[in-house]
């Protein structure tokens, strides 16, 4: 069997302009990536680019305007009713608020076993079920005959993991799960998650804007930008040596100093995002892009691979720096200090 869990290969996504003759908005682009099983792939970018569209995509929520969308080597793109189950099974989302992704009516048991219900699980093992993955995320099994608003924000996203886990997937799609949490409770999540994926051997699709948390979590990372992906690569590799401009550019915006270094210097990238109704026909990234050329402007580069385990979709990869970035000094004060 195929060590891929979940592949999106030239995938694009479309949202209906508002009002007559309006142009749609092209929220991905031909997304090509692939989740393996027992990885965390992490797709990182600025608000806006398509991170949480493609989560959606991966669990059909969305279905994509074109593309393929494969579960386990099995095309799911169009698939309807029992032939959509496996991948309803496979493949579970946690969404960034709880507060939103649990109903407030129904107990913590419900919540977790009502989708098993649906699934044909017996009584019996729906209930066993549901103490297993309760207890597996560190809450008591008594906690299953509470309502959501009986528990903390952090506690609330550990039901919604446990619900997610009920189903025995092979793949959980993660959607900037932590974002809406206190920092210290952050990190008990992101550690309850690798203790998860090393039991489980679960793949992992993470979303998050946020590179400090990606850093730890990913094994690899995919940047994307105006709703296509520009670089794919080992998370170690991405860090130490970004090839795409706008990889360069994301990075030097969070990159901290060495102890007693001086203080840390912003990218500040120039020039406006382009509208997703109206992509430019060459890279997304040239009108901001310090290294730009007639051929930037005018050809779409495609992701290619530059390196084993690289693919970048730029004309001149590689030859960005961070000192090449337009940059401006962080304010003095405590703001930098965060």
């Amino acid at each position: 069997m195929s060590d891929v869990v979940l592949s999106f290969s030239g995938i694009g996504h479309e949202f209906a302009a508002r009002g007559r003759g309006g142009a749609p908005l092209r929220a991905l682009r031909e997304v090509s990536l692939s989740v393996r099983r027992g990885e965390t792939l992490s797709v990182v970018g600025e608000s806006g680019c398509g991170k949480s569209t493609l989560a959606r995509v991966a669990v059909r929520l969305y279905q994509p305007t074109h593309g393929t969308l494969e579960f386990q080597g099995e095309d799911v793109t169009r698939a309807r009713g029992r032939a959509l189950r496996p991948l309803r099974r496979g493949v579970q989302m946690v969404f960034q608020d709880p507060n939103g992704s649990l109903d407030p009516r129904m107990t913590v048991r419900r919540s977790i076993t009502e989708p098993l219900q649906a699934a044909g699980v017996a009584r019996q093992d729906r209930g066993d079920r549901a103490a297993e993955v309760i207890a597996q995320v560190g809450l008591p099994v008594d906690a299953l005959d509470s309502y959501p608003h009986e528990f903390s924000g952090g506690q609330r996203q550990r039901i919604a993991i446990a619900r997610a886990l009920a189903a025995s997937p092979e793949l959980l799609v993660l959607d900037e799960p932590t974002s809406a949490l206190d920092v210290s409770v952050q990190a008990q999540i992101l550690n309850l998650l690798r203790e998860t994926q090393a039991v489980r051997s679960l793949a992992y699709l993470f979303i998050s804007h946020n590179l400090g948390v990606v850093r730890y979590l990913s094994d690899r990372v995919a940047v994307m930008y105006l709703g296509g992906v520009v670089e794919v690569a080992d998370t170690a590799d991405l860090f130490a040596g970004p090839q795409h401009p706008y990889t360069v550019a994301l990075l030097s915006a969070v990159l901290e100093p060495e102890a007693g270094a001086a203080a840390p210097r912003r990218a500040a990238l120039r020039g406006e995002l382009p509208s997703a109704a109206d992509t430019p026909p060459g890279c997304a990234f040239a009108a901001r892009c310090w290294l730009a050329t007639e051929q930037c402007r005018t050809v779409r580069p495609p992701l290619v691979e530059t390196a084993p385990g690289r693919q970048v979709a730029c004309h001149r990869p590689g030859e960005a720096r961070l000192t090449d970035v337009t940059r401006q000094p962080v304010p003095a004060g405590p703001a930098s200090r965060k």
